[in-house]
């Protein structure tokens, strides 16, 4: 959904993309994928801009960005590579996305054979021309004189006032700033970590939140446990905030993740040091009440309902699938077992 509860955005088993509004309830499809489905969508922090990815036919991903105000799609990414998982920063100055870049095979113990294996990098791209470059050169040159130590501790305690203040201060309504679609693609900055398996990014003021997942095998277990990090653009550093994970989701301040570990739910705080900040949510007193014939109808019409919406042939091979059996074409009928 938009920010601000006015548009949502939905895909479905035909590869289109929808929007639609909440206050007339109607829909516009504003993208058409041939090579599946479009899942991976992202509003911008004011809700004028919708970013996603879509497969060419050579069923590599490019980046796309829907405009609400032009009501006009734009292609934003070659396609040269898989380029995908959109996510804004709050600032609305950078479109941040996952890319496989990283080709480098391990080689197999029995056979001169190659599998990829932690291809994705994090890139980031500036979304207008005077937009500066994220992640800079730095040099690494440390010379701090002994009468600049009382200044820094000054700028210390000035940068604590400061967040003093913004805590008490009502936050602003995200906005849009507009978009330099020229040349944007020439805008791109790779964050500076080394490629990994990274699914799930989300993006705070000040950090990135991640997940890097283990390389899977067929027969066993993968060698190491996924687990959740945060980037911190202050000092640039990954920091492991929960191991052992299968699912993730950022709260919508940025300042808690509520993370799948086993078969429980834990929320931590969304900062390089909130490991341990871990407390589980509790479900002893969630109970539910069923019925089980209501159950019962219930999952006969939702496998009914996907037989219908999945099924590979458009036409059903000439069966009605609305029609009682009784009332189908003879040729589609099924003998009675003797």
């Amino acid at each position: 959904m938009v920010p601000d509860s006015q548009w949502i955005a939905f895909n479905d088993r035909d590869g289109r993309l929808w929007v639609a509004s909440l206050a007339n309830h109607a829909a516009k499809e504003i993208a058409h994928s041939t090579e599946g489905e479009i899942g991976d969508c992202a509003w911008s922090p004011g809700g004028g801009y919708l970013a996603f990815s879509m497969n060419d036919p050579s069923r590599f991903s490019a980046l796309y960005i829907w405009s609400a105000k032009e009501d006009k799609l734009r292609r934003v990414t070659s396609g040269n590579f898989n380029e995908d998982t959109p996510a804004w920063d709050p600032g609305a100055d950078y479109l941040y996305f996952l890319a496989n870049h990283e080709f480098q095979p391990q080689l197999s113990q029995i056979e001169f054979n190659f599998a990829t294996n932690r291809s994705r990098g994090i890139f980031v791209l500036a979304l207008r021309k005077d937009g500066k470059n994220p992640f800079p050169v730095e040099s690494d040159e440390v010379a701090i004189k002994k009468d600049e130590a009382a200044k820094e501790d000054e700028k210390t305690k000035d940068e604590k006032s400061k967040d003093e203040k913004a805590k008490d201060k009502k936050p602003e309504e995200p906005k849009d700033k507009g978009i330099d679609f020229d040349g944007l693609e020439q805008r791109v900055t790779r964050v500076p970590l080394d490629a990994n398996n990274y699914t799930g990014l989300s993006v705070k003021t000040d950090a990135l939140v991640y997940a890097v997942a283990a390389a899977p095998y067929y027969g066993r277990p993968a060698a190491i446990k996924s687990s959740l990090r945060i980037f911190s653009f202050k000092d640039r550093k990954e920091t492991t905030l929960a191991d052992d994970i299968t699912g993730f989701a950022i709260s919508w301040d940025g300042s808690k993740a509520l993370v799948h570990q086993g078969p429980a739910w834990n929320v931590y705080d969304a900062t390089p040091a909130g490991a341990a900040s871990k407390k589980t949510v509790s479900t002893a007193g969630l109970m539910v009440e069923k019925v089980p014939t209501e159950e019962w109808k219930q999952i006969f019409n939702e496998v009914w309902r996907r037989y219908r919406d999945f099924f590979y042939a458009p036409t059903m091979h000439g069966y009605d699938w609305e029609a009682p059996p009784e009332l189908q074409p003879a040729s589609t009928r099924r003998r009675a077992p003797l």
